[in-house]
């Protein structure tokens, strides 16, 4: 009779976990607009050393400021990603108008180059930004002077680059249509396919390297881990990964790895997946389409608004 018990009890943690879980965290949604509204499909979250929080929405930037929401530029523009560059300069890339950094001095809006106009991504290191274009492939410009860079023996799956990140060791990973490619400089570059890697489809929608060197790569059919050399995939067939379809990743102060996709937001602590919809949490939208870590706070960007998870 003990032992039924136990096993009873077993099967009610297990069935509530996801709600034990939830209760980790405090959940706070933020609306840009007060109704559905092209404001509150967030695409890109990005943080100013001093904290200020700008989003990129589907109907331009905006800023948080006093507890208040303001349009901070681009107004007709789908924005599709927001970086801070080494400087502390806002950078913007859009659909159909290319890339524009904001100016300082008042606030404006300058176009950065003309090479690009439909910017999916935008990747900062030391020296250079790294701008991957849906049609017309990769652009990297000097980091403070903007002018066109180039790099011997790199190249790219296609022209379609939907991703860019480097590694602990200063590796460019780029993300494109036909694969990820990895760029080790001075050396030269190799593409990762279904052909000779365990990818589960060459659309590759993005890219995240966390704390540990490990390189996240999110399709459309599972999320691939690339370690020391070793390749391991994670889907919905061998793990309680919510959806296979990843739009973006992230990690926590804790190390703790975030995947977003098109059926909520899914945690991982190196031993189990753990995920949060809107069925069994607090989470304004399924829809995650970017991840942001603050100040030990969680922020994600969805198609209806922002959701913010505060540790308990």
């Amino acid at each position: 009779m003990v032992k039924l018990h136990i096993k009873i009890l077993f099967f009610i943690l297990f069935l509530y976990a996801p709600t034990v879980m939830s209760a980790q965290y405090r959940w706070r949604n933020v609306l840009i607009a007060d109704s559905l509204s092209p404001q509150n499909d967030i695409s890109s979250i990005a943080f100013a050393k001093s904290g200020c929080m700008w989003v990129g929405t589907w109907k331009g930037i905006y800023k948080f400021v006093d507890g208040k929401w303001i349009s901070d530029g681009l107004g007709n523009d789908y924005i599709q990603t927001l970086v801070i560059d080494r400087n502390d300069n806002l950078l913007a890339g859009t659909w159909g108008n290319g890339l524009f950094v904001k100016n300082t001095s008042d606030n404006s809006w300058n176009v950065l180059n003309n090479r690009v106009s439909n910017v999916n991504c935008i990747y900062v290191d030391k020296e250079e930004l790294w701008i991957g274009d849906c049609y017309n492939g990769l652009l990297v410009l000097n980091g403070k002077t903007h002018a066109k860079q180039k790099f011997d023996k790199l190249s790219i799956g296609d022209s379609t680059v939907t991703s860019i990140t480097s590694d602990l060791d200063n590796n460019i990973w780029i993300a494109t249509y036909h694969g990820v490619s990895v760029y080790h400089r001075n050396v030269g570059s190799k593409t990762f396919n279904t052909s000779n890697s365990i990818l589960p489809i060459n659309d590759i929608y993005t890219l995240y390297v966390d704390s540990k060197n490990r390189v996240w790569i999110g399709t459309m059919k599972g999320l691939v881990c690339y370690s020391h050399q070793k390749w391991t995939l994670y889907n919905t067939n061998n793990t309680s990964l919510s959806s296979n379809l990843i739009y973006c990743i992230s990690e926590d102060h804790k190390g703790n790895i975030w995947v977003g996709t098109d059926n909520g937001v899914n945690r991982f602590d190196g031993k189990r997946w753990i995920y949060y919809n809107t069925n069994n949490s607090s989470l304004v939208d399924n829809r995650i389409q970017t991840i942001a870590t603050f100040s030990n706070c969680i922020y994600l960007g969805t198609s209806q608004g922002i959701s913010e998870l505060y540790e308990n």
